[in-house]
């Protein structure tokens, strides 16, 4: 269960299958597979991928340019950091 930290709200699930890319600063790193869930009170969206997911497609592989371009990916996530 995913509980909204801004209403306290269990959040649902709105879409499955959403791709996102994993990004290495500005640059597409993998593309993942993801369920899209969002607060039914002030809209707040989290992309869920299971622990045991592997990504589609990895920067590496020479199919990569082509699987971004036939999944359109809505998503990036921006590399992490401490800052």
């Amino acid at each position: 269960m995913f509980v909204c930290a801004n209403c306290n709200r269990g959040m649902r699930p709105k879409k499955n299958g959403t791709s996102f890319v994993e990004m290495a600063g500005d640059r597409p790193y993998k593309l993942w597979m993801a369920d899209l869930w969002e607060c039914q009170d002030c809209g707040a969206q989290v992309l869920y991928t299971a622990p045991t997911q592997l990504p589609i497609a990895e920067h590496y592989q020479p199919e990569f340019a082509a699987k971004l371009e036939s999944y359109a990916p809505q998503y990036q996530s921006k590399e992490w950091s401490r800052a």
